[in-house]
């Protein structure tokens, strides 16, 4: 596909995942230097690098460490890609973090989370089937700590991929998603065993689920530390409508300012949208800090796009890939911004224009992102910016300009209704 060169460096892939690039193994620095090559070549302005688990927030940092080698050697064709890693723990591998500081035994701990006085026999029988294939757990403290170093060492990464997801299942001992990269390597011929949210097409599951009570608290518990370090969020949530409202409500309670820091000073993703309208709308509405994101990775599958698309003012509007290839990045993210121009450039909520300017629908997104991005201490004035009064002015009206534009907005989604 051929890319106007101003639209592609205005993009931002707000969610992929180029660690599961099938031609990356464990411990290959030759592969992990190719990667970094290819991505390095994708047209775009930015690329966020999602990790998941223990196995690959290790891979993240270093592919971000290597585009940043080519870059500064000038081997990377001149690139202006921006690489922008991403820290945490997908709800996939919730049920491999403690909540105890002292980890119980791996029989005693996952015996305790997966099996309650409900279980059935054949969960029990399952869970003893795969207790040997399950990895040591980790304390949830332990992963704060980890999550904390990395997001520390890359001023700019963001928290992701976290969230909550009532429909996974824990894959049979022979797919089973691990928390490390297998002997033979992170990937190989056959699908990742921890990769993004293709890899459980075709693999058995099991009937075992994690309490989403867990999966609240893990991630409540990261989204601290992006609170603190005032980082944006890539979230995911499947089937977990309710959860997720509650998730917010108690990010707001439990982070809200007391310290100085508050949940409302960052900027949280609904990646890859699956929610619906109804929700979607109910949601942006009451935290002003939540954007959305759609790819056609994901939600061209679903009937309801046009309709997710339109309840979406355009100034919460962000795209992304969802995608574990480099070279199809950028034909995915430019797919989805034809697809949402229509709706970026409405005046009204819940109209379609008939065509539009895709270039426009970039920039008006790109700003989306500009804004989605901007951390805690860059919005509080304690990183130097390079800005004067008169900028700061002139963002205070931006603000300002987008607020009266979205109570506008959410006016006339309440009289369409």
């Amino acid at each position: 596909m051929t890319f106007d060169a101003n639209i592609a460096s205005l993009l931002t892939d707000a969610h992929a995942h180029p660690t599961d690039d099938p031609r990356l193994r464990a411990g290959d620095e030759q592969g992990l230097q190719d990667l970094a090559q290819r991505l390095c070549e994708v047209p775009l302005g930015r690329v966020c690098a999602m990790s998941s688990c223990s196995g690959d927030q290790e891979l993240v940092r270093n592919l971000a460490l290597e585009v940043r080698r080519l870059q500064a050697e000038g081997s990377s064709k001149e690139s202006s890609m921006d690489l922008r890693p991403c820290f945490g723990y997908h709800p996939w591998y919730s049920h491999t973090i403690s909540l105890d500081d002292e980890v119980t035994s791996r029989e005693d701990h996952y015996r305790s989370l997966l099996i309650d006085s409900r279980s059935t026999l054949q969960a029990k029988e399952e869970l003893e089937a795969l207790l040997p294939h399950l990895p040591p757990p980790r304390s949830l403290k332990a992963i704060l700590s980890e999550l904390r170093t990395h997001l520390e060492e890359f001023p700019s990464a963001l928290l992701g991929e976290v969230g909550l997801d009532r429909a996974f299942r824990i894959p049979a001992a022979k797919h089973v998603v691990q928390d490390q990269p297998s002997e033979q390597g992170l990937l190989d011929s056959q699908p990742p065993i921890n990769e993004h949210t293709l890899a459980l097409r075709g693999k058995r599951l099991t009937t075992l689920s994690v309490p989403i009570e867990h999966q609240l608290k893990v991630v409540l518990a990261q989204i601290g530390v992006a609170v603190d370090l005032g980082r944006s969020v890539s979230f995911h949530s499947v089937r977990a409508p309710e959860a997720t409202i509650q998730l917010l409500k108690e990010s707001c309670r439990v982070y809200n300012g007391a310290n100085g820091r508050a949940f409302r000073d960052i900027c949280l993703d609904l990646h890859s949208c699956t929610l619906s309208e109804e929700m979607i709308s109910a949601i942006l509405r009451t935290h002003p800090n939540v954007f959305v994101s759609f790819s056609v990775t994901i939600n061209l599958r679903q009937k309801s796009l046009a309709s997710q698309l339109s309840v979406v003012p355009p100034t919460r509007l962000l795209i992304e890939s969802d995608w574990h290839t480099a070279g199809d990045l950028a034909e995915r993210n430019y797919e989805m911004l034809k697809m949402a121009t229509p709706y970026v450039l409405r005046e009204e909520p819940g109209a379609c224009n008939d065509g539009g300017d895709v270039n426009e629908a970039a920039k008006l997104i790109a700003h989306n992102w500009e804004r989605f991005d901007r951390s805690l201490a860059q919005r509080r004035g304690d990183v130097d910016m390079e800005n004067d009064g008169d900028d700061d002015e002139l963002e205070e009206a931006s603000h300002k300009t987008i607020r009266k534009f979205e109570a506008n907005w959410w006016k006339q989604m309440k009289c369409l209704r």
